[in-house]
């Protein structure tokens, strides 16, 4: 995701990857991540993207991603079951 948001030359990209990083910590820390934060997170990076008026194509693109990464998630999560 950060590298199609760096390619559509978003400015501030940075504020994008702190989003990015905490749903990244989520993912990959198994057991201590929770979905729910994930999908939070979700939020403030929609929020963000229609803020900077990301072009329909590019916010399906970042639609799909999130969805992978949620769905990574939910796996991870002890305790949860789809």
């Amino acid at each position: 995701m950060e590298e199609m948001l760096v390619r559509l030359r978003i400015e501030p990209v940075d504020h994008f990857r702190g989003i990015l990083h905490a749903i990244e910590a989520q993912v990959e820390n198994r057991g201590e991540g929770h979905p729910d934060v994930v999908r939070i997170l979700g939020d403030a990076l929609f929020t963000l993207a229609a803020l900077h008026h990301l072009k329909p194509q590019a916010v399906k693109r970042l639609t799909q991603l999130f969805g992978q990464l949620h769905s990574l998630a939910v796996d991870r999560a002890p305790g949860l079951q789809r």
